[in-house]
């Protein structure tokens, strides 16, 4: 293969503080878990640590660090007593709907309806234009 023995005998060894510095990176992971490796590092620089954001980052991907998704709050849309599922027509007039409906005129102008239904009997209670 014509390459030299040595380079396949090589042994990567960790640089010297290594394990002190991910422990430190852990550490403060731990007290913020809201922050990214960019802030991490500032941090880190801060406390008197020289090292290189590229450093941090390396080791942020070989631990498998991320910064969790913030989770939002569900807004309530209102109360769903009154909702269509949950109030099935029992009898004549006990439950209406309405909807509006598009049309259009061959000269082009816009018509715009209003229908109210019974729910019951499906008969049209009002079609206003």
């Amino acid at each position: 293969m014509d390459q030299p023995r040595s380079s396949q005998r090589y042994q990567a060894t960790p640089p010297d503080g290594e394990a002190a510095l991910l422990k430190q990176i852990l550490k403060l992971v731990r007290r913020h878990p809201r922050f990214g490796y960019r802030r991490i590092g500032r941090m880190m620089q801060a406390t008197g640590w020289k090292v290189n954001l590229k450093r941090i980052y390396r080791l942020w991907r070989r631990e498998g660090l991320k910064v969790p998704r913030k989770q939002r709050k569900k807004r309530s849309l209102g109360t769903g007593a009154n909702a269509c599922h949950r109030r099935r027509p029992e009898r004549k007039n006990h439950v209406w709907c309405w909807d509006f409906i598009f049309d259009r005129t061959e000269t082009g102008t816009t018509l715009k309806w209003l229908t109210i239904l019974d729910e019951y009997t499906r008969e049209c209670l009002a079609l206003q234009v």
